[in-house]
């Protein structure tokens, strides 16, 4: 019979040594990125804290800056003056010019550019110069900006003025009769 050889020893015992200290490897390897992720993390949440109180002290210092460029008491009149600069006051004071109707003055002219407002006061000696002026006004305009707010004729009474208002309005036909010596018309500019 043959004699019978049995060997319990790993016939590569350099594989399994191998393998084990491969196995470490890559554990450490995962444990480093893990480890250098997380300080990344950390360093970027640092970062956009510090970005963010940057970003509230850059506004702070340009509202300094602002506010000591512009001293608040002329801030406001500044602002006035954008406005006033900003009023079609040679517009809307050429379109009265231009108009010429015998019996008919302009008695008062209220302008508030900080509004863009403005209101005007006509008087004429008889209804239809005052319906010439209103419709010279009307003829002026691309865009219509004097509204007729209202009508009054002017009766003489035993040395005082007794005013009769009537509303009117630009569209449509108005009626200024009566037997008065004259009219008053207030126009606004809007």
């Amino acid at each position: 019979m043959r004699p019978l050889k049995i060997d319990f020893r790993p016939r590569f015992p350099w594989r399994a040594a191998a393998l084990w200290a491969g196995v470490a490897i890559l554990m450490m390897v995962a444990a480093c990125l893990g480890w250098a992720t997380w300080q990344v993390r950390a360093e970027a949440a640092q970062l956009s804290r510090a970005n963010a109180e940057l970003e509230v002290n850059i506004a702070l210092l340009k509202a300094r800056r602002q506010a000591e460029l512009v001293p608040p008491r002329y801030a406001e009149a500044i602002s006035e003056l954008v406005a006033i600069a900003q009023f079609p006051l040679d517009a809307a004071l050429g379109v009265l010019e231009r108009i010429d109707v015998p019996g008919a003055r302009i008695a008062s002219i209220d302008i508030n550019a900080l509004e863009g407002t403005g209101s005007v006061v006509v008087e004429a000696s008889s209804a239809e110069s005052l319906q010439l002026f209103l419709e010279g006004l009307a003829a002026q305009q691309s865009r219509p900006r004097w509204e007729l707010q209202s009508v009054s004729s002017v009766k003489k009474k035993s040395g005082d003025l007794q005013i009769t208002g009537s509303e009117a309005s630009t569209s449509g036909n108005f009626d200024l009769g009566g037997h008065s010596l004259s009219y008053r018309a207030q126009i606004n500019f809007r």
